[in-house]
């Protein structure tokens, strides 16, 4: 058999290995086979079967979380998985049939799944994260800290300001100059050697 993911590699051989006595569950497998092999189920199949790939092993990511070790694309992951399952559940719970394990998945509480999505969505800049490959807030979110990215991203603007005042200061026949910040010590004014 031909499978997306690893994990479900694993499942399948653990279930041949050791297959259920139990006459319900083998019934329900039964079931749910007989369902999606039919024609007229084929677009459900295709859409579960993409979502599946994009379902991932997430404890990892988890540990990462704890260790504040997570990257973007952990994020990334972690978003697409979720959103994954959501869809997962979505599909087979507006599934009609009476079939034993797609009823399984009507039961399952999705709130806290969709307010971890909705948050995820809210916070995260993906597009800005991406390109500075660390977590990026969206403006919008903590005033505080909308001020000190304004002020980060204007620090070019002041340094360039500061390097023209220092210039300025400097003896005439120094002709250029440059600033650097270093935050536990301050501005530093760098000028190449002169033979004076």
């Amino acid at each position: 058999a031909v499978v997306s993911t690893q994990s479900t590699g694993m499942r399948l051989k653990h279930w041949f290995r050791t297959p259920s006595r139990d006459i319900n569950l083998i019934r329900q497998r039964q079931e749910a086979i007989q369902f999606f092999t039919l024609n007229e189920n084929l677009d459900k199949v295709l859409a579960i079967s993409d979502w599946l790939r994009s379902v991932k092993n997430i404890t990892k990511i988890f540990a990462k979380m704890v260790a504040s070790h997570i990257s973007v694309q952990d994020w990334q992951i972690l978003y697409k998985t979720l959103f994954s399952a959501l869809c997962i559940t979505d599909m087979c719970s507006s599934i009609s049939d009476e079939i034993e394990i797609v009823q399984d998945f009507r039961n399952i509480d999705l709130s806290g799944l969709r307010e971890v999505l909705a948050m995820i969505n809210k916070i995260m800049d993906v597009e800005e994260s991406k390109l500075k490959s660390r977590f990026v807030v969206k403006y919008g979110i903590d005033i505080e800290l909308d001020e000190k990215k304004r002020v980060y991203n204007g620090l070019p603007e002041l340094m360039t300001s500061i390097a023209e005042q220092e210039l300025a200061d400097l003896d005439p026949r120094i002709a250029e100059c440059s600033v650097i910040y270093l935050p536990q010590l301050g501005y530093l004014v760098s000028i190449p050697i002169y033979p004076f």
